[in-house]
């Protein structure tokens, strides 16, 4: 059966950095082809060039036996071809009906919006979707699961009957990934192909029935995904077996860092009580919308408080950003793109924000210092591509976007960190690297505060976990807790083990 799509020998670069080095990728109707590969890989470069955002260098590319030249993204939705990334692209204040036929609303004999009939091809497009989704409410008012299939809807909605994924369970629950590989198969079994990117590798054995495998700008290996284990996986990714050695070396916590006392922020979280300890990672979990980001957000002074007291050493902590991070603290935020990077500058001048005080003199920045800095924060975080100190910090992978946001802080020397799903979006070698990393930094006396969707990296990682429901502390867990007592507990089907 010829393939609906096919890629040969695509090469890309950007300023001398080779992304794509001659990759060949072919996708079949009905079924999920898996696209993996390490931070840096090339996957982004390539979806991005099936999709039209990006033009090959060189190469062939054809969709249902027909080569296609002047390839663009309007060209691409015409040939069928959408894509759903991490971050959707609908409007939080628009209603889920709007949403869907952004651009394209049906209009009545008059050329008004019909309303009635939007609404209607709305609810049909979700009932074969086998979900509900209140077509008449704002999306913003909606959870993230909700936004995630209005993208898929939308998708469908145009005929695309070649749908790119990429990461489309980062921000979901467990029971919202579940639903979601449940749709997948529906889609699938209509004849829809699907290119399905994630660093989940659990996930890639549910719903994928071919993967792929890029190293380096070029394919590691393909194979049937039944005829596949994650080892082989992993070994086609890094091009070696990871060390799967024990990650944590723990120590007995030291002096108190942070304190928190009844500290309230009305509508999001009440009477949070808690103390962080040098040499201690303290993890927080809780469902979609519990409080956790929130939290951090107030206590680094992006977000007011309505009560309680935040202390650092003892002593209150001010309440603007650039006060909390001189007293020694740093946030690694949710959302790397719009809260932790500034995409159009370079990596260099990231990486040196926080530390420009030492970058620094009389006001002038010293380009030596900063390049020193960016080539150590490479070194140590392994960031790639290796030395592109001067691409901008957009042209970088996800993964490596997170580790330049990593290294501007580490620059700095931080007592605390609070990190927010520091490892979204970060392949299972770079997830390793952080894990490690953090084991060092906690040994030299740091300490973290730690939220994180993935219970597995809580489970690895955290000394204590306070669990997080409606805005409260629920549960504290002791003594490293295990990921099944975790799930117990985030359900609410454990015991309550009382406050701190």
């Amino acid at each position: 059966m010829q393939p609906i799509l096919e890629a040969k020998d695509i090469k890309k670069s950007f300023g001398g950095i080779h992304a794509l080095k001659g990759v060949n990728f072919s996708l079949r109707r009905g079924e999920v082809h898996a696209l993996l590969g390490e931070n840096g890989a090339g996957k982004s470069t390539f979806i991005k060039i099936i999709s039209g955002a990006h033009l090959p260098d060189t190469g062939e590319f054809t969709i249902r036996g027909e080569h296609l030249t002047n390839y663009s993204p309007q060209r691409a939705r015409e040939m069928g071809i959408a894509t759903i990334y991490q971050e959707t692209s609908l409007f939080p204040d628009l209603t889920v009906a709007e949403n869907l036929f952004a651009g394209e609303q049906p209009r009545t004999a008059l050329g008004m919006v019909d309303w009635k009939t939007m609404r209607k091809r709305a609810r049909e497009i979700f009932d074969q979707l086998g979900v509900y989704i209140p077509v008449h409410e704002r999306l913003g008012d909606l959870g993230k699961a909700s936004a995630q299939m209005v993208e898929i809807a939308k998708a469908l909605s145009r005929d695309a009957d070649i749908l790119i994924m990429d990461e489309p369970t980062a921000a979901l629950s467990g029971a919202d990934a579940e639903n979601l590989y449940g749709i997948i198969e529906r889609i699938k079994a209509k004849g829809t192909a699907i290119i399905f990117i994630s660093h989940h590798l659990e996930e890639i054995f549910k719903v994928s029935d071919r993967v792929t495998i890029l190293r380096d700008g070029v394919v590691g290996g393909t194979a049937e995904t039944k005829e596949v284990d994650e080892k082989w996986v992993i070994t086609q990714m890094i091009g070696k077996e990871m060390d799967e050695s024990k990650i944590r070396t723990y120590r007995t916590p030291g002096r108190e860092l942070l304190q928190v006392k009844g500290l309230t922020r009305e509508g999001y979280f009440t009477d949070v009580n808690f103390t962080l300890y040098e040499g201690e990672i303290l993890g927080i979990a809780g469902l979609v919308g519990a409080g956790k980001t929130e939290l951090l957000r107030t206590l680094f002074a992006i977000d007011g408080m309505d009560g309680g007291q935040i202390l650092m050493e003892g002593e209150p902590l001010p309440r603007k950003p650039y006060e909390v991070a001189r007293r020694g603290i740093g946030l690694v935020p949710e959302n790397r793109g719009r809260e932790g990077l500034l995409l159009d500058l370079e990596a260099t001048l990231n990486l040196s924000m926080i530390n420009y005080r030492r970058s620094s003199r009389y006001g002038l920045l010293n380009r030596a210092s900063e390049r020193t800095t960016a080539r150590d924060s490479f070194e140590s975080l392994r960031i790639k591509p290796a030395n592109a100190y001067k691409l901008k910090a957009a042209n970088f992978s996800g993964g490596n976007q997170q580790k330049i946001v990593l290294g501007k802080w580490l620059a700095d020397n931080p007592k605390v960190m609070l990190l927010d799903d520091p490892t979204q979006g970060v392949d299972i070698n770079a997830k390793n690297e952080i894990h490690r990393l953090l084991d060092q930094l906690v040994n030299q006396g740091m300490g973290i505060v730690l939220v994180s969707s993935d219970f597995q990296e809580i489970a690895n990682l955290a000394d204590r976990v306070m669990i997080m429901r409606s805005g409260r502390i629920d549960t504290i867990l002791q003594d490293k807790p295990t990921v099944a007592a975790l799930h117990e507990a985030v359900s609410g089907t454990r015991e309550r083990t009382g406050d701190e």
